[in-house]
């Protein structure tokens, strides 16, 4: 399903599942990184999302960044979102998080109508995201 968000938005997912794996099961990683499957009756993934435990460092409060979230095309409009997107926010909870963060891209108007009606507040600070690799 990563590879699948991944095409959603034109780009291809840079990890396979086995190096997904080893990051999700390594030694600690529970403690700032989760992991949530939505799947049908049938046993199909229709859905995921990945959480990140940080630090907001201009507020010092912990949150809880939702980094992934994703709903299989066939499976959309049966709350499934909605289901991932409030166990997501009871994790932060269990954290002790103070607030949950999200991203949508600006040419996702369906994901952010999507948050918007769930009541998650759009804090637009512009900008472009950039990377530098370490290894």
């Amino acid at each position: 399903m990563v590879a699948a968000l991944a095409a959603h938005h034109g780009e291809v997912a840079e990890a396979s599942a086995e190096a997904l794996g080893r990051q999700f099961f390594a030694p600690g990683a529970a403690a700032w990184l989760a992991a949530l499957v939505a799947a049908a009756a049938d046993g199909r993934l229709v859905g995921y999302a990945v959480l990140l435990k940080g630090l907001q460092v201009d507020a010092a409060e912990p949150v809880v960044t939702l980094e992934h979230l994703h709903v299989a095309a066939g499976a959309r409009g049966q709350g499934i979102g909605t289901a991932l997107l409030a166990a997501a926010a009871e994790q932060g909870r269990a954290w002790g998080c103070a607030a949950l963060g999200v991203a949508a891209r600006a040419d996702n108007a369906g994901a952010q109508r999507f948050y918007e009606r769930r009541g998650l507040k759009g804090r637009p600070r512009g900008g472009i995201a950039y990377r530098m690799p370490l290894r």
